[in-house]
């Protein structure tokens, strides 16, 4: 048989050349699960590759990545939790605040929310789980969107948690650039137009058989998507907040 990593040809268990297992399953949410235990711990094993790949051909990485070349690739769920992690604790040392908690600001600016903003601020406080949270939504979005293409919705989170990683880097950048030179609108609205542009970059080399209107317009679809998806979620966990306190 023929490594699904190396392309070498193989026998047994695992790859003689490369060392991944020579049969190389489609991935299911519980082998993601225990991906997350068995990766934080491991930065060794492929974090700075996968964060280059990332960076400069990121649809191309994910995409081999699924297609079984793994064992370069920092798992995906153990990526987004680590930088995310890493981001948290940055802010609280710089003493800025994580995008979650400005949004959350933002929120409170526009009236009278306290009883929602105690809530919310309970979830910013613990920033990498809420974002492992949400991930599935977004997930949900960008698969109802880019339905038909041939991937589904396991590796859609695949797919968005590796983007979250990413833009999480993005965001560890305004953090620092922020403390430095100090938290100006222009600066943050530079972070939100990288973020959604790297994304969209992702889009176009992961989707690159759609065409780029169409790629454009189910990127478009994903976030409107997600925020129809995210709404009732919201309000179901500050219910679920209001009677646990």
């Amino acid at each position: 048989m023929t490594c699904k990593n190396c392309s070498e040809e193989a026998s047994g268990h695992y790859c003689s050349n490369c060392g991944q297992k020579t049969t190389v399953a489609r991935l299911t949410l519980a082998s993601l699960a225990s991906q997350l235990s068995e990766g934080v711990f491991q930065i060794n094993r492929g974090f700075f590759f996968t964060l280059k790949e990332l960076f400069v051909r990121p649809g191309h990485s994910i995409r081999a990545f699924l297609g079984g070349k793994r064992k370069n690739h920092f798992k995906p769920i153990a990526y987004a939790f680590l930088i995310s992690t890493v981001y948290f604790f940055l802010t609280r040392a710089l003493g800025t605040e994580t995008i979650l908690n400005d949004a959350i600001s933002g929120f409170a600016e526009g009236g009278n929310h306290k009883s929602d903003l105690s809530a919310l601020t309970w979830f910013a406080d613990r920033y990498s789980y809420t974002i492992l949270l949400f991930l599935p939504v977004y997930a949900l979005a960008s698969f109802l969107a880019f339905k038909g293409t041939g991937y589904n919705f396991v590796e859609h989170v695949v797919l968005n948690a590796y983007i979250i990683g990413q833009q999480t880097l993005i965001y560890i950048l305004y953090a620092i650039t922020s403390y430095l030179t100090g938290d100006t609108e222009l600066l943050a609205l530079a972070i939100v137009v990288m973020s959604i542009t790297y994304q969209l970059f992702v889009f176009w080399q992961f989707f690159s058989k759609q065409g780029a209107i169409l790629i454009l317009l189910r990127s478009l679809a994903t976030y409107i998507l997600y925020l129809l998806f995210l709404t009732p979620l919201t309000l179901v966990l500050l219910w679920m907040f209001s009677i646990i306190k």
